[in-house]
């Protein structure tokens, strides 16, 4: 208890400042995958989380420490070559989309990977918590982090509300878009420029592993309890922001537990409640909706059957010649005709 209030009350600031962070990644991670996972581009997302890896470790030699601006620079060139050449092996080779994805996430990683080991043995000793990056640590965000990955975070935020209808237009139909005028190749560069930010953003608290699944678990959890654009946005980020604090906290419980795969788990928490007990169109929902209908359409079958009997003269219809009208029914009928 007294950890919680400690965490909750923040009472130390630097716990203030990882909330806020991890807020404002939820949120913007949260917009972004959404519009994502509604373009059916939820792959592309992992191909980048993996791919800035290299970006990341880049940026590391280049200043010789986790200087913020390097890291993020390096992680935003590696992921937007990733995307870049996801997009040119698809329009210029006969490889499927989801190869050509695969094949992109597990060159970079691995050579990302190779990277973080050429770092580990070269002694210095600004390299330790570089390894957080692989499946993050939120409670290691610092204020001038949060100058940085806030501020981007704010910009994804402001720029998807603005802009709303241009990248509605480009996930449900951007050859209207095309057709009324409006640019769309222009609008799938900003897309993807800040589908990158939001993965740059992510990877310290999240990690390059998970941060897939900071963006698209939330919309897809979201999807079964709207189907309106706005609403599906705000649940998409409520998710994905209670997620974080959630996973943050058992973080800093925990000292040696990473971020990254609690706020996983919190999330998939979220999507299997939601895939049973949504309205509409959670599972239990729809067993028992299903369940009602068919009850009605037995019952009507059954009363046609009993008006038919009238017609022909039958005052009443015996539970026999009901069994016979309904032979693989007879517990159905037996109910209902106690109805």
């Amino acid at each position: 208890m007294e950890d919680f209030l400690y965490f909750f009350t923040f009472q130390d600031s630097s716990i203030a400042f990882v909330v806020i962070g991890i807020t404002l990644l939820g949120l913007g991670s949260a917009y972004v995958g959404t519009y994502s996972f509604m373009d059916k581009k939820a792959l592309l997302g992992d191909a980048i989380s993996h791919a800035v890896l290299p970006g990341i470790c880049l940026g590391f030699i280049l200043a010789g420490e986790k200087d913020p601006i390097f890291i993020v620079g390096g992680a935003f060139l590696s992921g937007a070559l990733a995307t870049f050449l996801t997009s040119w092996i698809r329009t210029n080779t006969k490889l499927s989309e989801d190869a050509t994805i695969a094949s992109i996430l597990s060159i970079f990683f691995g050579f990302g990977v190779v990277l973080l080991t050429v770092i580990q043995k070269s002694g210095n000793p600004e390299m330790a918590g570089l390894n957080q990056f692989i499946f993050g640590n939120a409670i290691a965000i610092l204020e001038e982090d949060l100058y940085i990955y806030g501020g981007l975070a704010v910009l994804i935020i402001i720029s998807l509300s603005l802009f709303q209808k241009e990248f509605s237009l480009l996930v449900f139909n951007p050859d209207y878009g095309k057709a009324i005028g409006y640019p769309m190749g222009t609008i799938r560069l900003i897309f993807n420029v800040l589908m990158i930010l939001a993965v740059v953003i992510g990877i310290q608290a999240i990690g390059v592993v998970l941060m897939a699944a900071l963006l698209i678990t939330p919309g897809a959890a979201a999807r079964f309890w709207t189907d309106r654009l706005h609403k599906l946005l705000l649940i998409a980020g409520l998710f994905s922001v209670i997620s974080g604090i959630i996973g943050t906290y058992i973080s800093f419980v925990l000292p040696q537990m990473p971020t990254g795969p609690w706020v996983v788990v919190c999330l998939s928490l979220h999507a299997l409640i939601s895939f049973l007990f949504a309205p509409k169109k959670g599972v239990l929902f729809r067993s028992i909706s299903r369940k009602n209908y068919l009850n009605k359409t037995h019952r009507d079958h059954l009363l046609k059957a009993l008006h038919h009997g009238l017609e022909n003269g039958k005052k009443y219809l015996s539970i026999e010649e009901i069994y016979e009208s309904f032979p693989f029914q007879k517990q159905k009928a037996n109910s209902q005709s106690m109805i």
